[in-house]
């Protein structure tokens, strides 16, 4: 009956998650940028399960909607620029890629073989609900929660396994790592899903660590067991994984163009400084906001603690027992006031929302944080001047505004090129959530694009100057 219930959950998450794929209206087309469309079942799951903050109660949602079709767009448009430079042929790309279409692969082949054929009565759920509730009540919940509470783990990052891959030299990648009767896994291919995938450790002990690693890649055969199986079964030719891996795609091959049109944009110390002292108050006297926040090491805790908000638990108390930092903790999450223009994602986003609402997740290099604002005021606190300390974050900004005003022109000029069709109408129902995957594993429900669509007004203006 609990294997029952955990199904039933799958099953329920599967349900919210792709119900409208039955809706004829899903495969109308809503855009066409070149010959990549997007449906209105596309745009609907990636609008829905993507944040928006808001500035202001009275902001027109349909302009969000609008703006995000042409966010979509503009990634698109980046994306079949990216693959005609044979971008989607670099090692980082092919990576994640390989890895997406795994875990999709696998989600694909659970549908198939188990929920698709397990039947469960009301009556199920119901015994089910019972069951899963008593599961949850701990008798000791105290002695739990001091035992587990303060472990500082250590997250093994994409940036750590290059580190790995550098030591061991590009003559030992092709090495047999793991031996399966047919195509054994080479020390390449291994530490490059290591570097997707969540390793981590609570302590730095080799022995520790061995314990971590062996339980790691014992999971790790088993779900490439899983995946081999699907492979043969033709899972990857479904186009509901087909679908999945062309989202993301797109989302990665646009990243890592835009990626090179950023490291191109050159910016003198002269250019940043003149910046410097035209901007002089915006970085020395910007906006501070007041947050809490909640630092979790994995989505699963993010998940958990924001069901436990929305259960009625405050976000004091759910900060203390979820986040990984023990100051944090101590401080119910609070992070007083600080500048927007620090704390990196979380500065930027906290200006973004307003007094009481609660935004997230966000990734973070320590974890995933969830924030809340409390306040916001203007600064009045004296701050050191010196361009020398921080020229190299002058240098980032200013890029990062070149960026975005190549962008603005690079993205209307593909248009051009390769044709851009719109249609509108599509609903709103806003969510943030991860997905589930099958056999283990969770994920973003898709990947976020921050809103871009500036490029639009450039695009429309050269149309109308076209004979």
């Amino acid at each position: 009956m609990k294997m029952l219930f955990l199904l039933a959950c799958s099953l329920i998450f599967n349900t919210i998650l792709f119900s409208q794929q039955d809706n004829p209206d899903n495969s109308r087309i809503v855009a066409q940028a070149g010959n990549d469309k997007t449906t209105a079942e596309e745009f609907k799951n990636r609008f829905d399960f993507s944040p928006h903050p808001r500035k202001s109660e009275s902001l027109d949602t349909s302009l969000i909607k609008k703006e995000y079709l042409y966010t979509l767009i503009a990634e698109k448009l980046i994306a079949q620029k990216a693959e005609s430079l044979n971008l989607d042929t670099a090692r980082d790309v092919k990576g994640i890629l390989s890895y997406l279409e795994k875990l999709f692969v696998r989600d694909a082949y659970y549908k198939t073989e188990i929920s698709n054929k397990v039947k469960i009565t009301s009556k199920d759920m119901l015994e089910g609900e019972k069951r899963y509730s008593k599961l949850l009540v701990a008798k000791k919940e105290k002695e739990l929660d001091n035992k587990y509470s303060n472990v500082p783990y250590i997250i093994l990052g994409e940036g750590d396994i290059e580190k790995i891959m550098d030591s061991l030299g590009k003559n030992n990648f092709k090495k047999t790592f793991i031996k399966f009767q047919h195509d054994p896994e080479t020390v390449n291919e291994f530490l490059t899903q290591l570097g997707y995938g969540s390793f981590k450790v609570d302590s730095a002990g080799m022995r520790n660590i061995t314990w971590v690693f062996n339980k790691y890649v014992k999971d790790y055969i088993q779900n490439e067991l899983l995946v081999r199986a699907a492979y043969k079964h033709g899972i990857q030719n479904l186009p509901s994984v087909k679908n999945d891996k062309k989202i993301w795609e797109d989302y990665y091959l646009s990243q890592k163009l835009e990626r090179m049109i950023y490291d191109s944009i050159s910016v003198s110390n002269a250019e940043a400084y003149e910046y410097y002292t035209k901007n002089y108050d915006m970085i020395f006297n910007p906006d501070e906001v007041h947050v809490k926040e909640i630092l979790a090491d994995s989505l699963n805790k993010i998940e958990d603690a924001l069901k436990e908000i929305n259960n009625g638990l405050s976000f004091e108390k759910t900060a203390n027992k979820y986040s990984i930092i023990d100051s944090l903790k101590e401080k119910s999450g609070d992070l007083g006031y600080f500048s927007i223009t620090t704390h990196g994602k979380i500065g930027k986003f906290a200006n973004e929302i307003k007094v009481g609402e609660i935004y997230g997740p966000i990734k973070t290099p320590d974890g995933y944080a969830l924030i809340k604002l409390i306040d916001k005021r203007k600064s009045g606190k004296p701050v050191d001047t010196s361009f020398t300390n921080i020229k190299d974050e002058i240098i980032g900004i200013k890029k990062g505004f070149e960026l975005r005003e190549r962008l603005k022109k690079y993205v209307a000029g593909l248009a051009t090129e390769y044709g851009v069709k719109i249609n509108t109408g599509i609903t709103q129902i806003n969510t943030v959530t991860v997905r589930r995957i099958g056999f283990g594993g969770r994920i973003y429900a898709f990947p976020y694009q921050p809103l871009f669509s500036d490029w639009y007004e450039v695009y429309k203006s050269q149309e109308k100057k076209i004979p």
